[in-house]
């Protein structure tokens, strides 16, 4: 009995450890890649899924969100699926499986589902974040918390709209950040 209450207490130790784990000592690594803007990585103790921070892909799978989102940007919604399928190509070709990147946190670690928040670096230097609005695959996601890179956002957004890149290849309503 004895045994099997040290075996629980260690098990259960295991499942919250990536709470306490210091941010060098995180083993990060690819598992899947959800969409643009988020994937499921390794981080050494656990699994976690992890959500790109400060931008929003568009979606790959039509839904009530995808709707609103490509009513937003004026375009249709088979557009506004294929960038979005765009964009998960793109995340999945910097992020392939059992690639290695860094997390970097802002002020908010999680969303309200629990993912993981952060910048995902690559092994180049790049900032995975920032290359995707770069691309014009992601459109930006502010929030008074996170602010961290949000020039950097910025000037990406600013040269993907000026280059017609991505969803920006079309005029678009001016007022979509």
């Amino acid at each position: 009995m004895r045994r099997l209450l040290i075996a629980f207490a260690l098990a259960g130790s295991l499942l919250t450890s990536h709470i306490a784990l210091p941010e060098a000592a995180r083993a990060q690594e690819v598992e899947f890649v959800h969409d643009g803007d988020s994937f499921r990585a390794d981080m050494g103790a656990v699994t976690q899924n992890i959500r790109l921070v400060g931008i929003e892909c568009p979606e790959g799978t039509p839904s009530s969100k995808a709707r609103r989102e490509a009513r937003r940007l004026g375009m249709t919604m088979r557009e506004y699926l294929a960038y979005g399928d765009q964009a998960a190509a793109f995340t999945r070709k910097y992020l392939p499986r059992d690639g290695k990147f860094r997390l970097e946190h802002d002020v908010e670690k999680r969303d309200k589902y629990g993912r993981l928040l952060g910048y995902v670096w690559l092994p180049n230097g790049k900032l995975l974040n920032e290359e995707l609005v770069r691309a014009g695959l992601a459109t930006l996601f502010p929030t008074r918390e996170n602010v961290k890179y949000k020039a950097r956002l910025q000037a990406a957004l600013a040269d993907a709209k000026k280059h017609k890149r991505g969803i920006w290849a079309k005029p678009r309503k001016d007022s979509v950040n």
